[in-house]
């Protein structure tokens, strides 16, 4: 039924919304809104996974978003120039190219810094939650006794 696991996200869903039924050219604004909603998610992608990539054809990123490759492309390259992944074109065969990039000692003390900061702060919500909990799913209070 679906052609691309996009589709599938994007398509009923979003079309069983009532309030198209408001609009006149529903159609035109659903699928403008599919494709703003498949450029994000193609960017973060990249934003996210572009670390674990050597290479990417560009038919295949195409594919994953359900795009055209000439958009596709128009995207990457706009990320490329903004520095918000760190990679280029090979021409000879449509792939992404992507360098490593060295972090400089300051930005990899600042994210070994987060990553403590992040098992502390979840370390703290644990405690709190095991001191306000009585065992039972309920919070305890100083007054009263709610579930959540």
């Amino acid at each position: 039924m679906f052609r691309t696991p996009m589709e599938k996200f994007l398509g009923p869903p979003l079309n069983s919304l009532n309030v198209w039924k408001l609009l006149k050219n529903h159609e035109s604004v659903q699928e403008m809104l599919k494709n703003k909603i498949k450029e994000a998610a193609l960017q973060t992608h990249l934003l996210t996974y572009s670390s674990s990539y050597k290479t990417l054809k560009l038919e295949q990123l195409s594919k994953m978003f359900d795009l055209p490759e000439s958009q596709t492309h128009g995207i990457v390259s706009k990320m490329m120039l903004n520095d918000e992944i760190h990679a280029s074109w090979d021409q000879c065969t449509r792939c992404i190219v992507f360098h490593e990039v060295e972090h400089s000692r300051s930005q990899a003390l600042a994210f070994q810094l987060t990553d403590k900061l992040l098992a502390l702060a979840e370390s703290n919500e644990r405690a709190t939650k095991a001191r306000l909990c009585d065992g039972s799913n309920r919070m305890v209070s100083l007054n009263r006794v709610t579930s959540f």
